[in-house]
């Protein structure tokens, strides 16, 4: 193999020229014809057992073509190992031509490719360590918030309507001695003073007692949804038919018990400051590993494979899309009221894939790799994070063709995870092997199982 050519034409692109010897071919077309002269089903031959002529006079185009192909691919792989290039997608290979005695195959190969770069320093990024100290008025917002999911609705019938009052009203309403059908119904439940409805609207059901009706006339808004009515007046007529106050339970200790397994107000506040000192160390720790990848990404900068970014660009706007439609909407519908979403996805793709061209550069400086174990936790944390049976997400993702990937993110975790006891100053404790952990690695083992005796 010789390297007649080669040139950058693009942003991570390159195109080669190569030489492959005649030598080499015959090489190759040796051992296809060995291959398949050992299988070969012949007319008046037994298998396998047919001349080398005859089944050169059968088959010997295409097998010819087999060997060109294996020795092009053969020399690409030997030019891009001599010149440490490593490709990140197939090449686009030229057209060859015929095989001739004698005469060396010459081909094209462009191909896109991880571009060399020098790693920045990443042994002395310490971010600034986020304050996760939990205080009384964080507690007590807590509790009060408890409070207000636990809060009982009384019906109220000797008092008029008052702010933050749950009423149910009738309305018949006109525009233009039309009916206006949006707002027509039978049973509206509003809560007074929310500012959800109509703007003004509330505020005319204050003081209306239980059974009263009352007509008005409100001019609904330029943001009003149906762009036809904006601006024009609307005249309701309401009648309160229920009338609701909201009551928060007392802050005692019956309250506590109603809570959970608490024996007092003062346990139930014990366990809230624990669980939110819980969830703000998560939190800061989320933080503290973000600045990482961000500073990373900061002090590298290098151009990114094209296809790289526009595959990862791809995932990122496929996820959005499946969670914006569990909300009844898409990722078009989306992109339409928000201008600059897919060019943010398009920014964050190129950030990600720098950073895990970083990241995988510092696992091998670091020699840093992922045992069974290590993908295990991964994975186990993953099933965690999504609500799903560990052992199932596990069989998901074998099923999906998607194990190199999810082996890829998780050696990206622990990269992240060296990088995080460098800026505590510190080693940290290994988490203990988790239930979930457990239970992947008892389907693992079934599985194994049940391979070894299909074999």
């Amino acid at each position: 193999m010789k390297i007649l050519e080669q040139q950058d034409t693009g942003t991570c692109i390159k195109s080669l020229k190569i030489e492959v010897p005649q030598d080499d071919v015959n090489s190759e077309l040796e051992t296809v014809f060995k291959e398949f002269m050992t299988h070969a089903s012949v007319p008046g031959f037994r298998r396998g057992k047919a001349p080398r002529k005859i089944v050169q006079m059968r088959f010997g185009k295409h097998l010819r073509q087999e060997a060109m192909a294996k020795a092009v691919e053969s020399a690409f792989q030997n030019a891009v190992d001599e010149l440490d290039v490593k490709p990140v997608n197939q090449p686009e290979i030229s057209d060859v031509g015929d095989l001739k005695d004698d005469e060396p195959i010459v081909f094209e190969a462009k191909f896109e490719y991880v571009p060399p770069f020098e790693l920045a320093e990443y042994k002395d990024i310490r971010p600034e360590p986020p304050q996760s100290e939990v205080s009384e008025k964080d507690v007590v917002q807590t509790l009060d918030r408890l409070r207000d999911n636990n809060a009982a609705y009384a019906a109220v019938e000797d008092r008029p309507v008052q702010d933050q009052d749950y009423v149910t009203i009738s309305c018949q309403a006109t525009i233009d001695g039309e009916p206006f059908r949006e707002a027509t119904h039978d049973e509206i439940p509003i809560q007074v003073g929310s500012n959800r409805y109509i703007p003004g609207f509330e505020d005319q059901l204050k003081g209306m007692n239980l059974e009263e009706e009352k007509t008005f006339t409100l001019t609904l808004p330029d943001e009003y949804p149906t762009e036809s009515m904006r601006g024009k007046a609307a005249e309701f007529n309401v009648k309160i038919k229920r009338v609701q106050e909201r009551r928060l339970p007392e802050l005692d200790d019956e309250f506590a018990r109603d809570m959970g397994d608490f024996e007092s107000l003062a346990d139930l506040k014990n366990r809230i400051r624990e669980d939110l000192e819980a969830n703000m160390e998560q939190h800061a720790r989320d933080q503290l590993r973000q600045a990482i990848r961000d500073e990373l990404v900061n002090r590298n900068q290098f151009p990114v494979p094209p296809s790289m970014v526009r595959g990862r660009y791809n995932l990122i706007n496929a996820m959005q899309d499946a969670e914006f439609k569990r909300y009844g909407q898409s990722l078009e519908s989306a992109a339409q009221q928000d201008e600059g979403l897919l060019t943010r996805n398009e920014e964050t793709a190129e950030k990600e894939v720098r950073l895990s061209l970083v990241l995988d550069k510092i696992a091998d400086v670091e020699n840093l790799a992922v045992s069974d174990e290590d993908y295990l936790t991964y994975i186990a944390q993953m099933a965690q994070s999504a609500y799903a049976d560990p052992a199932t997400y596990l069989q998901r993702i074998k099923n999906q063709g998607m194990e190199n990937y999810y082996r890829r993110l998780a050696l990206e975790e622990k990269v992240i995870d060296e990088l995080e006891k460098l800026a505590r100053g510190g080693d940290e404790a290994k988490p203990e092997k988790s239930s979930a952990r457990e239970k992947i690695a008892d389907a693992s083992e079934d599985a194994a199982s049940d391979a070894a005796k299909e074999e």
